[in-house]
This record gives C-alpha cells, sequence and structure tokens, in this order.
C-alpha cells in the first residue's frame, strides 16, 4: 500500500504496480486530468482526493490544514512506500516518516529545493539550496519541518538521482 502527494503520470505507474494507492491532489483541474486517465486505463484501486491547498504563511497554518490532516489520518506503519511531490514538502516528510513500514521507501521529488545536494551529483540542478531549510544561511531560517524530518531519517540509506533540472532523493526505512 502507498501513498503520494501530487498526482500525475506517477498515479498510473504505482497503481499499475501496488495494490492499493491513496494519492492527493491540489489542484482541481489535474485532479479531473489524473482521474480520466485512470478511468481510461481501467485503474481501479486509487483512492484519488483532492484536497484544497494554498501557500499558506508558517509550518503552524500547514499543520492545520486539510492536507495534513489526511496525512496524519493515515495509520502508522502502514504505507510500503511514499512519493511527495506537493507543497509543503517539508511539512508532509515529517509527517509521513511515521506512516512508514519499516523497509518502506520515501521518494521525495524536488529534493535539491529542500536539501543541498552532494557535491558528487552530476548534473547538479541549478534551482539547488546551499543550506537546508531551518538551517543557518537558508533561506527560510525558522522552517523546522526540514531539520526534524532529516534528523529524523539521519541513519536511512539514501540515494540521490539529478536530471540537471530538479533532484529526487529516496531514502530506505530501515
Amino acid at each position: 500500500m502507498g501513498a503520494e502527494w501530487g498526482a500525475g503520470n506517477s498515479t498510473g505507474w504505482f497503481a499499475e504496480r501496488t495494490a492499493h494507492l491513496t494519492s492527493f491532489e491540489t489542484s482541481r483541474a489535474y485532479h479531473s486530468v489524473v482521474r480520466d486517465n485512470l478511468a481510461r486505463r481501467g485503474l481501479r484501486n486509487v483512492d484519488l482526493q483532492c484536497v484544497d491547498f494554498a501557500w499558506l504563511p508558517d509550518e503552524d497554518a500547514c499543520h492545520a490544514s486539510e492536507l495534513l490532516v489526511r496525512a496524519r489520518a493515515i495509520p502508522d506503519a502502514s504505507l510500503d512506500y511514499a512519493l511527495i511531490d506537493s507543497a509543503p514538502r517539508s511539512c508532509l516528510c515529517e509527517t509521513v516518516v511515521s506512516k512508514l513500514k519499516a523497509g518502506a521507501v520515501l521518494v521525495l521529488d524536488n529534493a535539491n529545493w529542500y536539501i543541498p545536494p552532494p557535491a558528487w551529483l552530476r548534473p547538479v540542478p541549478s534551482a539547488s539550496v546551499s543550506a537546508a531549510l531551518g538551517c543557518p544561511g537558508s533561506a527560510i531560517p525558522g522552517n523546522r519541518c526540514m531539520p526534524g524530518f532529516l534528523a529524523q531519517t539521519a541513519s536511512w540509506r539514501r540515494i540521490w538521482t539529478s536530471d540537471g533540472v530538479t533532484a529526487t532523493l529516496l531514502f530506505f526505512k530501515p
């Protein structure tokens, strides 16, 4: 069983490879596109939810949003995998950690927007941060969720990938 925040092409791909997927999308128009694509392909194992979300002024407001309320409602240690490709990535990452089973994979798309990629990663995406959010030197020094998430996953195996535009980071829960 898996969950994704940010429906799209990944939704159908996961649906073909899993027993059940819960997918959250914040754009009503894109939700309709994904819903129609799933129906056309005959994929019925997806709980595709449209959840309103707007950029909020701070993490406390994000945590009170319906998107995070629904994420917290997922039972702990119930997910085999999760994909986070939607705002608010930092808050979602921190929330989803407890939802993953041992051995689960968490995929953070556009990770380079939040976590400095390693020096050896090539090609290096041009929009990469120079300091993790919430750390000294970051664009948003008051951010608590990403540093909290990174602390929770410090011992997890990680794999970085990059196409030179963005980077994806895979976390493997021990």
